[in-house]
């Protein structure tokens, strides 16, 4: 059955050390992070301050857990999120405790005094995306990434894929696409009823949410006027100023185009995060349906967001995290009875980065789906990145009623 695979690359495009070391003990921090009001802080980067790439991401919960070598036991750890103070703890004192509650205290009224800008929304967005290939790293460049794909069909979890997966970047301006290579793989057993290549997959992710490769098309979406712009909030980043800026798409525009909304630092106009949300103008969403089962199914898509976060190194940005949400149902096309609803949810976070290829990157980039490995359970063992995006715990309870997830890896994986 074709799916969106191609359409979503398109539209995309339109917005926008795997191993532990031998002899090393890993330790994990684990916990919570919320605001001095209770709310939970997603998306908070939880990081070491030390010349290493370690790293993870709270999720949409406010949970993160983060595995550290025992080489970094005198590091500190440092906590940043948008619109709160950097938190700052030694990493002794991080894993003494099994479980953390991190409250992170907000910096918004320190700054009514503080911006002062005599340029409209729509400049500062436009200004920062002009700035894109000084801000971003644009030189060939080389990731390590963790990536994890899970759907819920009619509420229950029945699939999961995982990769460690190196992507090759060959700079600003470079007819070359970004290039995947998968390390290793492993996926439980598919068990929806109703099979379709995954919607939301690295090669896509990584492709359409590199701004150094997005300039000019987001840049066409603000000279063709189809946002309206307003500034939503100014807080502080890791102590920098920053502007979020909400972009709407105009009532006008017919065409499928994103609401999205921008954190960029006041100033140097480097764009740190970047939300979408693509639910307003759904119903213009290009798709279609082929292939075996296309002349008995009507397929709908609900809904579509994310948010992508960049980190900064050595003066310049790289992308960080990636997630995407993407919801949708198929129903019956001569009586319109919905027969399924399925929610999706993609994550890809980049632990390591080389400002150089270690080796060849792909000729041909592949589908995960069409990506079949042994699986290796050693690896997988020692593989701590993996931890670095916590995932529901409803997934694994859901997946483990038809086998044990290990003996659905050994399956998968023939």
């Amino acid at each position: 059955m074709k799916t969106l695979f191609r359409s979503c690359l398109i539209f995309f495009l339109a917005l926008l050390g795997a191993g532990a070391a031998s002899g090393q003990v890993s330790m994990a921090f684990k916990g919570e992070i919320k605001a001095s009001t209770g709310a939970i802080v997603p998306y908070a980067t939880i990081s070491l301050n030390a010349p290493t790439a370690y790293g993870a991401i709270s999720n949409d919960e406010g949970k993160f857990e983060l595995h550290i070598d025992s080489t970094f036991l005198n590091d500190t750890i440092v906590i940043t999120s948008v619109g709160y103070r950097n938190y700052v703890l030694p990493v002794r004192q991080a894993v003494a405790r099994s479980f953390h509650t991190i409250v992170m205290q907000d910096t918004v009224h320190m700054l009514k005094e503080v911006f002062v800008s005599n340029r409209s929304p729509q400049e500062l967005v436009a200004d920062a995306i002009s700035k894109i290939d000084e801000n971003f790293y644009a030189s060939q460049y080389e990731m390590d990434c963790f990536y994890r794909h899970t759907a819920r069909e009619n509420g229950v979890y029945n699939k999961m894929d995982e990769a460690a997966l190196k992507v090759f970047d060959a700079g600003f301006n470079k007819p070359i696409e970004v290039k995947v290579d998968y390390t290793q793989v492993r996926k439980a057993v598919d068990q929806r009823t109703l099979k379709s290549h995954t919607t939301i997959a690295p090669v896509q992710m990584v492709n359409s949410f590199n701004l150094v490769h997005a300039q000019a098309a987001i840049k066409s979406f603000v000279t063709k006027d189809y946002w309206d712009f307003e500034i939503v909030e100014t807080t502080y980043f890791n102590d920098k100023p920053v502007y979020v800026i909400k972009a709407t798409v105009k009532d006008n525009v017919q065409r499928f185009v994103f609401d999205a909304v921008f954190y960029i630092v006041s100033g140097s106009g480097k764009i740190i995060r970047m939300d979408f949300d693509g639910e307003r103008k759904i119903e213009k969403l290009d798709y279609s349906l082929s292939g075996k089962g296309a002349e008995l199914y009507r397929y709908q898509v609900n809904d579509l967001k994310g948010t992508a976060t960049y980190s900064e190194r050595n003066g310049k940005l790289f992308l960080n995290y990636i997630q995407v949400r993407f919801n949708f149902g198929y129903s019956d096309k001569n009586t319109g009875k919905p027969i399924s609803t399925f929610n999706e949810n993609s994550e890809l976070l980049v632990y390591n980065i080389r400002e150089r290829y270690s080796s060849s990157p792909p000729k041909n980039n592949k589908s995960i789906d069409g990506v079949k490995m042994k699986y290796n359970a050693k690896f997988w063992k020692a593989f701590t990145p993996i931890n670095n995006i916590p995932m529901d715990a409803s997934v694994i309870s859901d997946l483990i009623k038809t086998a044990p997830l290990e003996t659905q890896f050994v399956e998968s994986g023939k």
